[in-house]
């Protein structure tokens, strides 16, 4: 296994080559052959086949910012009623971001845009004609990510930028951040990250995990909690979805689900950008074919939603809410509960109870004196409005219920959720929880 470090000054590219063994050995011609075929495959399309919609969207106060093809740039609020922008370019606009009282978009030709009213746009020089595909802000600097390998980063809020251009196979495609690395993803498979804005280190995940993993083309990446998220679509056309801490070490996450008749399912559509609900512990794909996916921390316990026809190509959590855009134009605003994962299998709970998650059984005292989940707390069904607030009046704290069978556990979380809580779950029944249960005991 290689890692590239790729060392970036103003002036100057460094590449080292640092060997690491996982796969072993050099790259055979077979596998030479594979990575050529996936990179040709995955050409940008022509523009006769890009259908034209919004690309991205952002939080702007109360209200909402997409952007999309031919310089549309349009304010949404919150009962979906959109308001066109002044815009001074007819070029597509790809990623758009808000904060600190500003609205930058970036998009086709090396364009960047910003607004300090959220009104009007004025053009930037960003001293590159390539496609910019996303910004993110990390440590106190804007860095734009292009097409070739493009890097532009700004230190005075965007006025100007500096850029530097890595040794890249693929067009980067979407960059996040953390307070502590910020990360991009290529077209081509490949992963750069920077723990100071300024110098890249290059993992070629085909490479590294070549006959481990299929061969990937990333379209998104998110940081979440404490992990990043990349998604895209493998070699074969199925979707593809890994995560990493660090970025050294990757992880494939199924993507499965299960349908109304309790069968399991596999996500066929590609997904196309992660919004992330860190509040609901959760995070949500926008895919191909108006297909939402639901990721909750338990990973059997996925969830997928049609709401459109569209391919979608943005989404993002604000508020409590989902806000989704796609092709022609598309856009849709609900309450994150309308695809909210509630569903949490017995070992995810167990493993989020040693974490200080809380278990309530929420059957009759009689009930639970019968037999319960050790160390669970006791709130009858029809007393939770009353004295969950009292028992739990932390918001933010996780809370897990069960009952004989799940009906009024599902009632209690819905009581629960109305009164403000938001990392709420439905266990089931007390016999799907196959650990420790004891007799006896108090109800409180």
């Amino acid at each position: 296994m290689k890692k590239r470090l790729i060392m970036v000054g103003t002036q100057s590219l460094m590449v080292i080559l640092l060997s690491l063994s996982l796969c072993g050995g050099s790259e055979t011609a077979a596998e030479t052959k594979s990575a050529k075929q996936l990179f040709s495959s995955l050409e940008k399309p022509s523009v006769a086949e890009i259908k034209k919609g919004y690309r991205a969207v952002t939080p702007y106060g109360d209200q909402y910012i997409a952007v999309g093809t031919c310089g549309r740039i349009d304010c949404i609020s919150q009962s979906k009623m959109i308001t066109p922008l002044q815009c001074p370019v007819k070029a597509d606009l790809n990623y758009v971001i808000s904060g600190s009282g500003r609205i930058i978009a970036v998009g086709d030709k090396g364009t960047i845009l910003i607004s300090s009213d959220g009104l009007s746009f004025k053009k930037i020089i960003s001293e590159t004609d390539k496609d910019i595909n996303g910004i993110t802000e990390f440590k106190g600097l804007l860095i734009a990510v292009a097409d070739d390998g493009v890097i532009l980063v700004s230190s005075d809020g965007g006025d100007h930028w500096q850029q530097t251009q890595l040794g890249l196979k693929g067009n980067i495609r979407s960059i996040s951040a953390s307070g502590v690395i910020c990360m991009g993803v290529t077209d081509q498979g490949e992963i750069i990250k920077t723990t100071d804005g300024r110098n890249w280190e290059l993992f070629d995940f085909n490479r590294e995990y070549s006959g481990y993993y299929r061969a990937c083309a990333f379209n998104a990446v998110q940081f979440y909690g404490s992990i990043f998220l990349v998604v895209g679509r493998n070699q074969d056309g199925s979707p593809a979805i890994y995560f990493s801490e660090l970025g050294d070490i990757w992880t494939p996450r199924e993507l499965v689900y299960t349908d109304g008749s309790g069968t399991y399912q596999a996500v066929k559509n590609i997904p196309n950008a992660i919004g992330a609900a860190i509040d609901q512990d959760q995070m949500f794909l926008a895919c191909d074919q108006g297909e939402v996916v639901t990721l909750p921390a338990c990973f059997k316990c996925n969830k997928s939603a049609l709401i459109s026809r569209e391919n979608l190509k943005g989404i993002v959590c604000s508020n409590s809410f989902l806000i989704v855009v796609g092709d022609d134009y598309y856009v849709n605003i609900f309450p994150i509960n309308e695809v909210r994962q509630d569903k949490i299998a017995a070992q995810q709970a167990l493993q989020d109870f040693k974490n200080g998650a809380y278990i309530v059984d929420v059957r009759t005292v009689e009930e639970y004196k019968g037999l319960h989940v050790k160390g669970c707390l006791n709130i009858p069904v029809d007393v939770v409005t009353d004295r969950l607030p009292k028992e739990i009046p932390d918001l933010n704290a996780e809370i897990i219920f069960y009952c004989a069978k799940g009906v009024r556990a599902q009632k209690a979380l819905e009581q629960a959720l109305a009164m403000g809580y938001q990392r709420v779950y439905n266990l089931g029944g007390i016999d799907d929880w196959i650990y420790g249960k004891e007799a006896g005991g108090k109800s409180e």
